[in-house]
């Protein structure tokens, strides 16, 4: 894309929600100190843990997500009935 480098976006895309900012900031086999800033700015804003563990799931990214933030942020996370990460 000529001025930029975001390719996942075009001139009628939406922004993305605080929780796939989230889910796509811990799908990683090996997160940055970068991400860890990014996940933190990102929990400091609040998260709807549900509706991340929902997609999570639905995305078969459960596994990543829970890793990496149990080893940047472990007291951020609030475990919900609906979340068991693999």
């Amino acid at each position: 894309m000529p001025g930029g480098t975001d390719h996942c976006r075009d001139s009628q895309s939406q922004p993305m929600i605080p929780e796939l900012k989230l889910l796509l900031s811990c799908a990683r086999i090996a997160a940055s100190r970068e991400d860890g800033a990014a996940i933190g700015r990102l929990l400091e804003d609040g998260i709807d843990w549900a509706l991340f563990a929902r997609m999570a799931i639905d995305h078969g990214l459960a596994g990543f997500a829970g890793h990496t933030l149990a080893l940047l942020a472990p007291d951020a996370v609030r475990v919900t009935s609906s979340m068991r990460f693999a």
